[in-house]
């Protein structure tokens, strides 16, 4: 299913935690929708995939990329008054923890004494319990998870 800009805006204004982070009304908001929108574009190739902890860090690590070059840290740094620099250089650092983990996920779950399943199940990753479920069985695609709950893969916090 691939989801539209629109739902994914949508499905985002329901979130809390972005409620939370840019109240309704606030410039932030405004500054953040082109990229929550374009996020759909940006996550095309991998809309069809079957949500897993590596999809996961494919997708963050694709919209943080995404997020770069379209200098969301500028746009979104001015809005706030915080320095671009400093916000690209923590969208920077968290795309290459992602890569580090992503390059050999089995070892990095082993080293750190956890499973894929509880990583996903974690509230740090913040499934609600109807995609954990799907997640589960092996029916939560990426466009599935973007619409439904797009905080998840586009807040950095997750």
């Amino acid at each position: 299913m691939k989801p539209t800009a629109e739902a994914v805006w949508a499905a985002m204004l329901l979130d809390a935690k972005f409620a939370a982070e840019a109240p309704e009304g606030s410039p932030q908001r405004e500054a953040m929708r082109p990229f929550i929108e374009g996020s759909v574009a940006a996550l095309d190739e991998l809309l069809d995939e079957t949500l897993t902890l590596d999809s996961f860090g494919r997708a963050k690590v694709t919209f943080l990329r995404y997020c770069i070059d379209n200098n969301f840290a500028k746009v979104v740094g001015d809005v706030i008054g915080m320095d671009d620099h400093v916000s690209a250089s923590m969208f920077e650092v968290l795309i290459e923890t992602l890569e580090y983990i992503l390059k050999d996920t089995r070892t990095f779950l082993a080293d750190n004494g956890v499973t894929e399943e509880q990583v996903m199940q974690s509230q740090e990753v913040g499934l609600n319990h109807a995609n954990q479920e799907k997640w589960r069985a092996g029916t939560l695609t990426i466009g599935e998870l973007l619409q439904s709950q797009p905080g998840v893969i586009l807040q950095s916090g997750n």
